[in-house]
Formats: structure tokens, C-alpha cells, sequence
């Protein structure tokens, strides 16, 4: 099981609030404050935190992010794929990146051996658009053609940056990262 602590800014105004927020794998308040210090947030010891926009801080704002505190240890089993029991958030990003790299080389494979994918109509480079597009058709054909098998190890290189520990996860890349978890264990 993993837990986190999330800082949240606290500047208000009449019309609402700052919707800026930081998660972290920290197990103390305390450390949840140091890590958000760390990244420009002003915390106080009355429990209301500012994002480094509403700090006084002159660095830019970031985006939402999420911090791994922890590196995690190889010998930890693999991800538990009950929602209950939900992976860190660096480890959901890793297992993410090596799904889109298996189903990568699996397409390169079927695509290799099925006799489907041949086609005299389109080049190789451009045989896996054309041939989803013609199976599924429409702007959902064009959309899926657009992510062969070269695009998704692409994206698993994205992903990867973001896991080095003491670096904060972008949100955008976190929330992919669940998305292709949550797709893969359906």
C-alpha cells in the first residue's frame, strides 16, 4: 500500500482559491513541508502552505506536480493491481513506460509475421496509420494510426525521465502514467 501527503495552496480570494497542489510520498507532515520548501513553497507552522507563486517566491510557478521522496528498491514485488493497493507514483510511471515498450515490440511482431500488414499501398513507415485506419476508420482510425509502435517507445522515454528520485512527477506525466495503468488492468 502507498500513502501520500499532499501540500495545498492556501491563497484565497473572493472569488475562490489557488488550485496548485504538491503530492509526495512523504510519511510526516514535516517532511511533506521540506520537500515543498524545497521546491519554492512557503509553509507555516499554523498548517497553511503557498505555492511558490503565492510565496513571494520569483520562481515561476510549477505545474502540479508530484514528488518522490524515496527511491524505490528493486526487490519490491511488482505492482498490486487492486486499486486499494495503488503503486508509488514513480513505479506507476516505470510500469507505464515498460507496457508501451512490450506492446511495442509485440506490434512490431505481429506486424512482422501476420500477413495483414502487408500492403503495396503504403510504405513500410507508413503501414501501421494505414493499416488502423482502415480497420477502425474515421478520426478514431487516424488518431490510433498516429500512435505506432515507434511513438509509444517515444513516449516510454518521456516517461522515464521523470522517475529520478527527489524530482518532482508532472502531473500531465503522472496522470498518463495512471491512465495506461488503469487501461492496462481492465
Amino acid at each position: 500500500m502507498s500513502t501520500s501527503i499532499h501540500l495545498h495552496c492556501n491563497q484565497q480570494w473572493s472569488e475562490g482559491g489557488c488550485a496548485t497542489f504538491l503530492v509526495t510520498d512523504a510519511h510526516t507532515v514535516e517532511e511533506a513541508e521540506a520537500a515543498g520548501r524545497r521546491l519554492g513553497w512557503r509553509t507555516h507552522t499554523d498548517g497553511k502552505a503557498y505555492c511558490p507563486g503565492h510565496s513571494g517566491n520569483r520562481r515561476p510557478v510549477p505545474d502540479q506536480t508530484v514528488v518522490q521522496l524515496r527511491p524505490s528498491t528493486p526487490s519490491r514485488p511488482a505492482p498490486v493491481k487492486d486499486a486499494a493497493e495503488a503503486p508509488a507514483p514513480v513505479e506507476l510511471v516505470l510500469d507505464a513506460a515498460q507496457h508501451l515498450r512490450t506492446l511495442a515490440a509485440a506490434t512490431d511482431t505481429e506486424m512482422a509475421t501476420n500477413t495483414y500488414w502487408r500492403s503495396e499501398l503504403a510504405d513500410q513507415e507508413h503501414l501501421f496509420a494505414h493499416g488502423i485506419h482502415n480497420a477502425v476508420g474515421g478520426p478514431p482510425g487516424l488518431l490510433a494510426g498516429l500512435f505506432g509502435p515507434g511513438n509509444a517507445r517515444l513516449l516510454a522515454q518521456i516517461l522515464e525521465r521523470h522517475t529520478r528520485p527527489q524530482t518532482p512527477i508532472p502531473a500531465e506525466i503522472f496522470l498518463l502514467a495512471r491512465n495506461i495503468h488503469r487501461s492496462r488492468n481492465r
